[in-house]
């Protein structure tokens, strides 16, 4: 699944990346890959996607959005509903300004 929403958006341009900040998105930790963006979409893309992807089941597309697969449609719905809830979560906390509490790497 790929979409364009607003936390996928503004997390895919965070240098930074996705954080964990919270137990939910442990559920990436070591499984979220990132593409660097190549500009508008094009076919010879397709490689270099799977390739960045990888074992993982997530994929953060830099400066674009993000996509999840998983070995269902319901499986790869449910990623991307975490995944989304946890980037509106962590614009929230870098919003505040505040220091957070420390994060795994």
């Amino acid at each position: 699944m790929h979409v364009h929403s607003r936390p996928g958006m503004a997390l895919s341009a965070l240098q930074e990346g996705f954080m964990f900040l919270n137990q939910e998105a442990m559920r990436f930790y070591k499984r979220i890959g990132y593409h660097d963006f190549e500009g508008i979409a094009a076919p010879d893309e397709r490689e270099r996607l799977a390739r960045d992807l990888g074992t993982h089941n997530a994929l953060i597309l830099r400066n674009h959005g993000v996509l999840t697969c998983g070995r269902d449609v319901a499986s790869a719905a449910l990623d991307l509903a975490i995944l989304m809830r946890c980037a509106e979560a962590q614009l929230q906390i870098l919003a505040t300004g505040r220091p957070g509490l420390p994060t795994l790497a």
